[in-house]
């Protein structure tokens, strides 16, 4: 996406998934010279002609803004973007064991599972979510009329070094140590218990795996803070994906785009939702025994999930197709909303200075080494140092500056 900015080459709809848009340099001026302003299309009374896309959530919504005016349509993001997955069906099943309630059970519980002998490790790299059950902020925690950064805390250092005793102790799978990418594959196939995943990784993994193996049962664990108390969940941006649309068509020509747009924006339980998911019913689905729609050959020929791609729509929980997954995950969701953490820039966007952005990179690097057993703990503080060399302290001015413009300070 990158080299599509730089070459100004864009189609006429393009999505761009949220984590790229902080990754591509003055994407704020970027995204003023190649897609089209929406103020006048979709502002006020103007959005009574696109009623499914007035569906969506104002805070995804207020994410799209860039350089005060409307130029991307968000896709509504669920709540939470990670947790621990983990193979209900083997620790309950075959280990007869429970789910943790603190770092120290987990830790214990994967060293009783841990058996490379028989090709079985107890985890895959669960860093993001170990921040999360040590309660270290997302990013900034402002306290005390202060920001302080994650990388700055105290909970984020222990999440560290409990990382490192994990890896120290041989429980991740080798591939992982050497920093490979097929968690979903070793977690899958039962070589892991517990692994690190996004949320859509669960019904991913049913749909490629029941068929084959009916007994498999993925679940997320259980929140719980490090201690056994109260752990910190870490939100999602409110929109995950935005689509935008070619600057300098005629304005025909953006709103039959925009109609395209509003189409797939339909939410689950609408006719429209149906037919950009699943085709015609008699052609490209039939309806099972318990009136869920299957794709017949045809269909899983023709039907594109492209179509799902065009535009976001409200979250929802709906693979009842999975035995066991709506009950688990709406019950998983019920719990874990309560934990969610407080940030002080929710519906904020926020283009990040690129000095603040390429300083985490060396940062993140560094802390990969640590908790690999590559470099000593001790070399921590001194990553640290350098981060806020490198562009921290200039990220600290420059969000401080944005909590003071919007009120927040």
């Amino acid at each position: 996406m990158n080299a599509v900015v730089a070459g100004r080459d864009v189609a006429d709809i393009t999505m761009f998934p949220d984590w790229v848009i902080n990754l591509i340099p003055q994407f704020n001026r970027a995204v003023g010279e190649l897609f089209e302003d929406l103020t006048p299309y979709l502002a006020g009374d103007a959005g009574l002609a696109y009623p499914l896309l007035a569906n969506l959530d104002s805070d995804a919504w207020r994410a799209n803004v860039f350089n005060e005016r409307l130029q991307g349509i968000p896709w509504p993001s669920e709540p939470f973007s990670n947790w621990v997955l983990y193979r209900r069906d083997l620790l309950e099943g075959e280990y007869g064991l429970s789910a943790p309630t603190s770092a120290e059970e987990l830790f214990e519980l994967g060293e009783e599972l841990n058996d490379p002998d028989n090709n079985r490790w107890a985890f895959g790299d669960f860093t993001l979510s170990a921040r999360q059950i040590f309660g270290a902020p997302r990013q900034w925690r402002y306290e005390n009329g202060e920001l302080v950064h994650m990388f700055e805390t105290e909970e984020w250092r222990a999440s560290v070094e409990f990382m490192r005793r994990v890896f120290d102790a041989g429980l991740v799978h080798p591939d992982l140590v050497a920093q490979g990418d097929n968690s979903k594959e070793l977690l899958n196939s039962g070589q892991l218990i517990f692994a690190q995943d996004g949320l859509g990784g669960w019904n991913e993994a049913y749909a490629q795996i029941l068929g084959d193996n009916p007994d498999f049962r993925l679940d997320l664990l259980p929140v719980f803070g490090h201690d056994g108390g109260t752990p910190v969940l870490h939100r999602n941006d409110p929109s995950s994906q935005s689509v935008f649309i070619r600057k300098d068509m005629d304005p025909e020509e953006v709103e039959e785009i925009l109609a395209v747009v509003n189409f797939c924006a339909a939410p689950f339980g609408t006719q429209e939702y149906m037919d950009y998911r699943y085709g015609e019913e008699g052609v490209h689905h039939e309806r099972n025994e318990h009136g869920a729609p299957e794709l017949t050959d045809l269909g899983n020929s023709e039907v594109s999930d492209g179509y799902y791609f065009i535009s976001g729509r409200p979250p929802a929980i709906t693979e009842s197709q999975y035995p066991d997954f709506v009950d688990w995950k709406v019950a998983w969701y019920n719990d874990a909303i309560a934990y969610a953490d407080e940030d002080p820039f929710t519906g904020i966007r926020i283009q990040r200075p690129e000095r603040f952005s390429a300083a985490e990179l060396p940062l993140n690097d560094r802390v990969e080494n640590i908790i690999r057993g590559r470099e000593d703990l001790s070399s921590l503080d001194t990553a640290i140092d350098d981060w806020r060399r490198d562009g921290g302290e200039e990220g600290r001015e420059f969000y401080m500056e944005v909590l003071q413009e919007h009120g927040r300070d």
